[in-house]
């Protein structure tokens, strides 16, 4: 990942982390209890999406490297593609990485 990604995620774990202790308080604050579940809840999907797309960023990673023919790396992209809620910006940044290669691969082929 980039270095602003890096940064961000950074950002993102710092405030969860404030967001997990401000929950520990919110009982002794007053906070209505259901408030408090939307709150973990939504954390919980938050971390739950981080996790699944960083899962696609391994897989785009590998199959970035992978020598598989230009016909299964299009597959490949093709399914993946059909969950962008799976997708983040550094899964996007390697799907065009992986076009870049399918085309460049194609270019090649048509000059042999």
């Amino acid at each position: 990942p980039t270095l602003k990604l890096a940064k961000r995620r950074h950002q993102e774990q710092v405030l969860l982390k404030q967001l997990a202790k401000g929950i520990n308080d919110a009982p002794r604050e007053g906070v209505p209890k259901d408030a408090i579940s939307n709150i973990q809840a939504a954390m919980q999907s938050f971390e739950e999406k981080r996790r699944l797309e960083a899962k696609t960023e391994v897989k785009l990673r590998s199959l970035l490297y992978n020598e598989a023919n230009v016909q299964e790396l299009a597959e490949q992209i093709e399914m993946i593609r059909e969950r962008p809620d799976q997708i983040g910006p550094a899964g996007n940044k390697l799907i065009l990485e992986i076009e870049d290669k399918i085309a460049h691969s194609m270019e090649e082929l048509r000059h042999h």
